[in-house]
């Protein structure tokens, strides 16, 4: 039961202002050097520690979007142009 409390998984969908899946953005677990990036149709699903509290996430030509945790296991990003 302990080690299931110390991680957990999170996942959704990233979108582009016009709710068009974005492959290939970078989610990662701010403040490491773990993440994964979006498959083909935008979704991403990532193993997080219980002490993560937010995930940024990244993508050329969009700002970068810094999104708290919030005990959230859904979290859906819409990335806005640069």
């Amino acid at each position: 039961l302990r080690a299931n409390a110390q991680t957990r998984t999170i996942s959704g969908r990233v979108t582009s202002p016009e709710n068009e899946a974005l492959p290939g953005v970078n989610v990662v677990i701010k403040g490491s050097t773990t993440g994964t990036v979006t498959k083909a149709d935008g979704t991403y699903q990532l193993s997080v520690p219980a002490s993560a509290k937010s995930l940024v996430f990244s993508f050329i030509g969009y700002k970068t979007a810094d999104t708290p945790i919030d005990g959230r296991s859904t979290i859906d990003v819409k990335l806005t142009a640069d």
